[in-house]
């Protein structure tokens, strides 16, 4: 098992005798948001290299047939080479059909017809608008200009045939040499892209079903070099070896999430490592042909990028899946607020950006300034010219039959409802105004000070992340020290709904929150609800205090007519998860179901009934495999006149209690749950000293021995370390001087401090104290405290050592027998903090 309090690490292990488990229905959908990001990051790449195109050196594609001058074209180099990243579209496009069907059993949902009708409804509006809007720039600018208006918009002429119109109508333009690019230019792999998606169904998934995946990619790529190999080049303007991108598209879909026989899954490291080292390989190939260094053939960069492109999907979508998107400078690029409002329109930017060249060369031709002048303005006039207008499309092309397409759940998630106008303009100019602005510059404090103005309530340090969305911002109520962080929605649009956030609970990044008719969502003190979980419906939806909810997480309450006939329509509570409980990565929970106090659900179980107090269940549907009680004899008897005593003392005795509970459940059950366990009551046991001493964290680091580093394992305030997989290097930072010295640590003054972790360095933090976790003479973690205001002194570090040997029993089994951090020469002290010799 993971070391990880959050429990996406809850895996539910092969129940023993009979209880078996059947077959798990569809899976929720899977909302990968780093895929906006990198569309719209492609999107926008495309357009610089048209823009190469007409400012390249080329005498023909100059407007005075002047040569672009030589530190303009070092300058622009870096954009020469968007022939190949269409691959990347492809690839994207393999792998986003071949996502439900490997989590379906798969299965195409509605058959081949129903997924004809959505590729047609998503891809065949927007594209026959834009060739409309082509069509009309032509006629209105192109055709009485008299002029060269750039190498795109020459092409682009050519097209304005009948013949021409109507092949692009057909979508069978590509397979023209001459027709191919005109009108405008990036239609023609679009019409590839079309073409392939009959093949998806017809040829490479019976392909994959009955041979296997590697076939698929084989066929895929024979299948396109053959036009290309055996008649001289033949379609070789159309790209046909795109097939093999979308079958590769599809293997990394496979790979990640069936690969069965014959295929080892990659682990995270791997897959960072191969695919930096395949991006890397990209880079310096056309760093070495822009400067004439090699002469690198264009089969190379296309096989370059057919191979790095699954890796970084695999790569990234692993991320997103363990909840440590954060953890990595490539997901906080894709799924920053910036890129992915570019992603959600890249489509759009992409079939408009061409004539829009041809107009952005009129208009600069017409300035009166010199001709170095005119290629200074052209590329960022057409840049933002192409982002508003194709912005403006998306809104009025793209948009309205992306929701008239989508799904019932998604229709729900976006029903109209009775918010009034000036009630939304307010939230929207809001979102506009302060969302984007970086917690660094003050962002969290301008906004909470905004919403305050919107939100029924605000309370006093909630920290308000970027790109987070209110709807019905009037009925959202937000307690005290409430952390939400980026891409995160609340909607309580409707009648009398409501969303309620209790003190210091935490929303991660991508969570929803939808009431619908007539409901209600009621997030408890203290809980936190993982990355990319969606909790909705018109019941209500009640979370419990110090409940921990994994990421991709699906909760849908609905109303439930009542049995008993005397009260006839009344609708039963559409969910309610009682205090205490743990909810695995990917579970379903569906309407009705009540979850008792302190349950534990294994990850990707789907929860049809009700599940008793303290239970542990898995499986689809859920099974309750056992429970396990805190109320033994034995440990009322060691908790006995505790009460009274001082925070110390309680935190002794709770611990002595929590360990003996865990001696209990390990005689009941062995080693089938103890390990998940094992981890929760670790946890609540922080949770108490994080009540009993008035903290601000209370944090647990283990032994990461494969990387010579503490990964943080528990903590209640800082739990987004845990929730990003934040790693300390032995012998840096707090904690890793903490091991490497075996000694525990003061800190007076955390801001002259070397500090590893940001999110620590974020936190506000003013005192620390610290101290090694050991077992049997090994250092295998680091346990401490954080405060604000109160200082920690040397009788404090002496009780932390004391309740650090309880806290090390509780951890040793998650860190292996042979790890100890402690090194022979532990680093220089700094006057910024203390370190007591203490007799332990």
């Amino acid at each position: 098992m993971t070391s990880n309090i959050l429990p996406d690490a809850i895996t539910p292990r092969e129940p023993r005798g009979d209880m078996t488990t059947e077959p798990k229905p569809d899976k929720p959908s899977l909302r990968l948001h780093y895929l906006d990001g990198l569309r719209g990051l492609t999107a926008l790449y495309i357009l610089f290299f048209h823009l190469w195109c007409d400012l390249s050196f080329k005498p023909q594609l100059r407007l005075a047939g002047e040569p672009m001058p030589t530190w303009l074209q070092a300058a622009t180099a870096w954009a020469g080479y968007g022939l190949f990243s269409v691959g990347i579209f492809m690839v994207l496009s393999g792998y986003c059909l071949m996502l439900p069907v490997v989590r379906s059993d798969g299965r195409l949902r509605g058959g081949v017809t129903g997924y004809l009708k959505r590729r047609a409804w998503r891809i065949l509006p927007p594209y026959f608008a834009a060739l409309g809007l082509s069509l009309l720039v032509i006629a209105l600018v192109g055709a009485g200009s008299g002029q060269s208006l750039g190498y795109m918009w020459d092409k682009a002429m050519n097209g304005f045939t009948w013949e021409g119109v109507l092949a692009h109508l057909l979508l069978v333009h590509n397979w023209s040499e001459a027709q191919a690019s005109t009108i405008s230019a990036p239609l023609w792999s679009v019409a590839t892209e079309w073409q392939i998606y009959f093949l998806f169904p017809a040829l490479l998934l019976p392909l994959w079903r009955r041979i296997g995946i590697a076939a698929a990619v084989a066929v895929g790529f024979g299948v396109g070099l053959a036009p290309v190999v055996l008649f001289d080049g033949w379609l070789a303007w159309a790209a046909p070896w795109y097939v093999g991108f979308f079958a590769l598209g599809m293997a990394a879909a496979v790979w990640e999430f069936a690969p069965g026989r014959g295929l080892v899954k990659l682990t995270t490291s791997q897959l960072k490592l191969t695919s930096g080292s395949l991006w890397l390989l990209i880079v310096l190939a056309a760093t070495a042909r822009s400067f004439g260094l090699l002469a690198v053939p264009q089969p190379v960069f296309h096989l370059l990028i057919a191979l790095a492109t699954p890796c970084l999907l695999m790569y990234c979508t692993r991320l997103s899946l363990e909840g440590r998107g954060g953890t990595s400078v490539v997901m906080r690029l894709l799924e920053s607020p910036p890129v992915l409002a570019l992603g959600a329109f890249s489509y759009s930017l992409y079939l408009v950006h061409a004539p829009l060249q041809g107009v952005s060369w009129l208009l600069v031709d017409k300035l009166p300034v010199t001709a170095d002048v005119q290629l200074l303005l052209f590329a960022p006039l057409t840049v933002v010219l192409s982002l508003l207008c194709a912005r403006g499309f998306y809104l009025w092309a793209e948009r309205p039959f992306v929701q008239m397409q989508s799904s019932t759940k998604v229709k729900r998630m976006d029903q109209h409802s009775d918010v009034p106008f000036q009630t939304r303009v307010q939230e929207v100019a809001a979102g506009a105004a302060v969302g984007w602005i970086p917690a660094v510059a003050f962002g969290a404090q301008v906004r909470r000070a905004v919403y305050r103005k919107l939100l029924a309530r605000v309370g006093d340090g909630t920290a308000i992340s970027t790109s987070v969305e209110f709807l019905n911002a009037r009925r959202i109520e937000l307690g005290k020290r409430v952390r939400i962080d980026s891409n995160v929605r609340l909607d309580a649009r409707g009648h009398n709904n409501r969303i309620v956030i209790a003190d210091e609970a935490t929303l991660a990044s991508g969570v929803v929150l939808q009431t619908l008719q007539g409901g209600s969502i009621e997030v408890g003190e203290q809980a936190y609800i993982g990355p990319y979980s969606c909790l909705s419906g018109p019941g209500t939806l009640s979370i419990g205090r110090d409940c921990l909810i994994a990421a991709h997480a699906e909760i849908c309450g609905a109303p439930r007519l009542e049995a008993d006939p005397a009260q006839p329509g009344t609708t039963a509570p559409g969910i309610v998860i009682e205090d205490d409980c743990w909810i695995g990565h990917d579970v379903t929970i569906v309407a009705g179901v009540r979850i008792g106090r302190g349950s534990i659900v294994g990850a990707g179980a789907v929860v049809t009934g009700d599940i008793p107090a303290y239970a542990i269940a898995a499986g689809a549907p859920a099974r309750v495999l056992g429970s396990y009680r805190t109320d033994t004899p034995e440990v009322a008897v060691q908790v006995a006149g505790s009460s009274g005593a001082s925070p110390w003392r309680r935190i002794e005795a709770e611990l002595d209690r929590t360990l003996i509970l865990l001696e209990s459940l390990d005689r009941d059950f062995g080693s089938l749950l103890i390990p998940v366990v094992r981890v929760k009551l670790l946890h609540n046991a922080l949770k108490f000293i994080h009540r009993a001493l008035g903290v601000e964290t209370v944090t647990v680091l283990l032994a990461a021995a494969e990387k010579n580093a503490l990964q943080v394992h528990a903590s209640v305030g800082l739990e987004q370390e845990v929730a990003e997989g934040i790693c300390i290097r032995n012998g840096r930072g707090i904690a890793g001087r903490i091991a490497a010295s075996r000694q525990p640590l003061v800190v007076d003054d955390l801001s002259r401090m070397e500090i590893e972790s940001p999110i620590l360095r974020d936190r506000g933090l003013q005192h620390l104290a610290g101290v090694p976790l050991l077992s049997d003479g090994r250092v295998i973690g680091v346990f401490h405290i954080g405060s604000i205001a109160r200082r920690f002194d040397m009788h404090d570090c002496r009780q932390m050592v004391t309740i650090s040997r309880r806290l090390a029993r509780l951890v040793e089994s998650s860190v292996p027998l042979t790890v100890d951090l402690a090194v022979p020469r532990p680093r220089t002290q700094s006057p910024a903090f203390r370190c007591p010799a203490l007799q332990s």
